[in-house]
């Protein structure tokens, strides 16, 4: 009767364990999805502050295949440096 306890207790703790790496994971990925939504989110504002709502939405489209921090960061460089919205979107298209 103790060991069948014993074995409960630890197998409670297995699942235990095993949930929360589980929850862990969940929320490293949601923490990082929220993270490359903020940015995105600050690269269309920029845009549309400087070009206007279609060039906003223009950029969102490419945005939307684009994971990579430091090719966001590029591309808040290059909403600040392109005299136009068809130079930014020459260099986006140019840099895939």
């Amino acid at each position: 009767m103790l060991a069948k306890r014993e074995e409960e207790g630890e197998e409670r703790l297995l699942v235990e364990e095993c949930l929360k790496a589980q929850l862990d994971g969940i929320a490293a990925r949601n923490l990082a999805k929220g993270r490359e939504q903020g940015r995105r989110d600050l690269l269309r504002r920029m845009a549309e502050r400087r070009f206007g709502a279609e060039a906003a939405q223009q950029l969102d489209l490419l945005l939307a295949a684009t994971e990579d921090p430091e090719r966001m960061s590029d591309i808040g460089i290059w909403i600040h440096a392109c005299a136009t919205v068809q130079e930014l979107l020459e260099r986006l298209r140019s840099a895939d």
